[in-house]
């Protein structure tokens, strides 16, 4: 009879812990989803981003590039060959264009790719944290690299998220 109340008391405990709802973490606020813009077509930057503030021939590499500009520097696209390779966002403390800045939510990989929409795959990996700035690569297979520049305890200046590294 021990062994049978002992049985069902198990029983009863193993289908409580299963039937438990999980925490939920909180959720990270996607201050631009990054993977939206990964090799889209100059019409598409449009579509989504509206007329730009201005149009930069950029020659790098010997590679002739056009740098697409919007609200004043704020959103910045590399396109080659029609399709968006990079993009910056930079704060306006940073570039210029007002004293607004961009919250640094600190050194977790997770949360910092989470700010951006992107989620990574088993093979990104941080290739520098130098305190000031951190650059994430093999992020998955829409982005290349996030790079977080001009980092000031709880902010950052600039973040440039690569899509096709092959051009820099």
């Amino acid at each position: 009879m021990k062994i049978l109340k002992l049985f069902l008391f198990s029983a009863i405990v193993l289908l409580s812990a299963c039937g438990a709802s999980e925490t939920s973490s909180p959720t990270t606020e996607v201050l631009f989803p990054a993977e939206e813009y990964s090799m889209i077509s100059v019409e598409d930057l449009r579509s989504k981003m509206g007329e730009p503030t201005k149009i930069y021939d950029y020659p790098i590499n010997g590679k002739d590039m056009d740098l697409y500009e919007f609200l004043n520097g704020k959103y910045e696209f590399y396109v080659f060959e029609d399709k968006v390779v990079q993009m910056n966002l930079n704060s306006g403390a940073y570039w210029g264009y007002d004293d607004s800045t961009l919250a640094y939510p600190g050194n977790d990989r997770n949360t910092i790719l989470a700010m951006f929409g992107i989620e990574p795959s088993k093979d990104a990996h941080t290739t520098a944290d130098t305190n000031f700035a951190l650059r994430i690569e093999n992020i998955n297979d829409k982005v290349y690299q996030i790079w977080i520049n001009d980092i000031q305890e709880d902010t950052f200046g600039t973040v440039k998220i690569t899509y096709d590294n092959q051009y820099f």
